[in-house]
């Protein structure tokens, strides 16, 4: 069930930003809002300092990122589950978040 939808702005300059889940939920996806897909973007993993790591992987444009917590967990309120930067440019990309009321 969708229990949230919220749109951020992404861009290539400074700091990736944090993809943070803003309420309980099991399955988060994030995509950009365009239907066309802009340009492509990177996703982080976050380090046990709470910092993006160094290993980034790459998304083409248009393309969604799912994130699924493991079973018998969940993603808690204020979790930051990733980091997100454009490849160029800036895109306005949606975070759907799922799970059980």
């Amino acid at each position: 069930m969708l229990l949230h939808t919220e749109e951020f702005v992404t861009d290539n300059v400074g700091q990736p930003e944090p993809v943070t889940v803003t309420r309980r939920c099991t399955r988060v996806v994030i995509q950009e809002q365009s239907q066309t897909g802009t340009a492509d973007f990177w996703i982080y993993g976050v380090t046990s300092a709470g910092t993006p790591d160094s290993n980034p992987a790459k998304y083409a444009a248009g393309k969604q990122k799912e994130f699924v917590a493991p079973p018998g967990h969940g993603f808690y309120a204020g979790q930051t589950i990733a980091f997100i930067a454009a490849a160029s440019g800036s895109l306005t990309m949606s975070r759907e978040e799922y799970g059980h009321p």
